[in-house]
């Protein structure tokens, strides 16, 4: 049975705040505070761009053109990124936590099993935002596309002829 030593449980709790304070509140607190700042910016750069583009007629739609924005665009993929991996992570930290305030330092089976698959989700968060670049972004598409698709054939340049006079 794996048990924490009683005379280091006071350095396991420290171990574990520095832990929770790393990996879900700095994390958390700084993606609230720069995605408010990413939105502020995002929102004046639109309202510039409207104003630079007042003559347009109302059929064309200024809802069509804001989300072809390339700051609309990347905004979208930093929210859902951002909140992607605050959201896997968050089950992970609040279970122990809970754990902690419960004083349980030795888990149940079943307790152990939830750890490990809610450790399980947290750890997917790193290949979900693959998969959520693959979904959302054109460019990520394209660029996996050109260099990652091994059963294309191999695509040839087209050198200019020479002819004697030329390459002399």
């Amino acid at each position: 049975m794996c048990m924490p030593i009683a005379k280091y449980a006071h350095l396991l709790q420290l171990v574990f705040y520095a832990d929770m304070v790393l990996t879900l509140l700095v994390p958390f607190v700084l993606l609230i505070i720069l995605l408010t700042f990413m939105t502020v910016a995002i929102v004046r750069s639109v309202k510039r761009k409207q104003k630079r583009t007042i003559k347009k007629t109302k059929e064309d739609g200024n809802q069509s053109s804001i989300r072809k924005l390339p700051q609309v665009r990347v905004a979208k993929m930093l929210y859902i990124l951002s909140v992607s991996v605050v959201f896997l992570n968050i089950p992970s930290h609040v279970f122990k936590l809970k754990s902690l305030i419960a004083g349980n330092t030795q888990l149940s089976v079943e307790e152990s099993m939830i750890h490990l698959l809610l450790l399980f989700l947290s750890y997917t968060s790193f290949t979900v935002k693959f998969f959520i670049c693959t979904a959302c972004s054109k460019n990520f598409r394209k660029l996996i596309d050109e260099h990652c698709c091994f059963a294309r054939v191999t695509r040839y340049h087209t050198v200019p002829q020479q002819t004697m006079e030329s390459a002399t």
